[in-house]
């Protein structure tokens, strides 16, 4: 049985599931989860290892090996949920290369979830969606609020399954009665970010500057990007189990920025010259609105860009970035 032990009491507002609690942002929503105490946390992914016994530790968490393709294994870990913060995903590129496995992580465990959602009368589901709902971002002057996904030209699998998870939620909550918001996060970065994503873009760009080789930024100047900070994903993660608004998508983003500015502060902030970047031609405009984060959730973005890039400088010249 996956619950509040026996010896424990139990948190005013119940236990949560986290699933993917082992990644980047779910690592720290345990964190948080933790330290706020109003939650016995069941914390969930499919390894297990030294973040994860870390993860364990944590008061008022139980960390659990998993994989979310097994029902029978997320009927055990919802034994005695009143709240699921689904962040678990198979990831752009590996959908892209696993198109079943895409399916069964991105849209089918999100299905079990929600049935045993249903099943179990929980209160309230934050589902962990996607800015890349709005498809390829090719008009630099096209803008994208909450109510302006669909089904459009330039979606890419992974993306495909976030509509399809998203609308299941709406449809599920509507149906059984409990609380639900979908996050739509926009680039996430800081430390101990996965390979190919913003985080490690950055890190090339500084390993080429220690090489003095040419630093080239794979993006256009005007390449604008909605660029949000880890810590204030996590921190809306959390709130978002409030439910100051529910039944609804929440476009997690700070404002986008033309990666021009991005990178030229990166290499500054660096000590280097940022006449020294060259662009490349590839473009996209991610005009994504996150006016909801502010109003709705009342959970804006805190961590200002010099920051956010000092923290990925600091994390580079700690040596534990590759």
């Amino acid at each position: 049985m996956v619950g509040v032990p026996a010896d424990e009491a139990i948190p005013v507002r119940g236990t949560v599931l986290v699933t993917g609690a082992a990644g980047f942002v779910g690592s720290r929503v345990v964190r948080r989860l933790s330290a706020d105490g109003r939650f016995y946390v069941v914390a969930t992914d499919i390894a297990a290892g030294e973040d994860s016994d870390a993860l364990g530790a944590l008061p008022a968490v139980r960390f659990e090996t998993a994989d979310l393709r097994d029902e029978h294994a997320i009927e055990g870990l919802t034994e005695g949920v009143t709240h699921v913060v689904h962040l678990a995903a198979l990831r752009s590129k590996a959908s892209q290369g696993g198109l079943r496995a895409g399916l069964d992580v991105n849209v089918g465990s999100t299905y079990c979830l929600l049935m045993q959602a249903a099943k179990r009368g929980m209160t309230g589901f934050v589902y962990g969606s996607s800015h890349l709902v709005y498809g390829a971002f090719p008009d630099r002057n096209q803008w994208f609020s909450e109510s302006d996904a669909a089904v459009r030209s330039g979606l890419s699998l992974y993306a495909a399954a976030k509509v399809a998870s998203e609308a299941f939620v709406r449809a599920f909550a509507e149906e059984f009665g409990f609380a639900n918001l979908s996050l739509r996060f926009g680039g996430i970065y800081g430390p101990n970010s996965a390979p190919g994503s913003n985080s490690y873009t950055m890190l090339d760009v500084l390993d080429a500057i220690d090489r003095n080789d040419v630093p080239v930024v794979t993006w256009s100047r005007d390449t604008k990007q909605a660029l949000i900070y880890v810590e204030d994903v996590a921190r809306a993660v959390v709130r978002a189990l409030d439910f100051p608004i529910s039944g609804t998508a929440v476009n997690v983003v700070d404002k986008p920025r033309r990666c021009e500015e991005i990178y030229s502060t990166l290499v500054r902030l660096y000590g280097a010259d940022p006449e020294r970047l060259v662009w490349a031609d590839r473009q996209r405009y991610q005009n994504v609105r996150g006016d909801l984060l502010v109003e709705g959730l009342g959970c804006p973005s805190v961590t200002t860009l010099d920051v956010g890039l000092a923290s990925i400088i600091e994390w580079h010249r700690s040596g534990a970035t590759r």
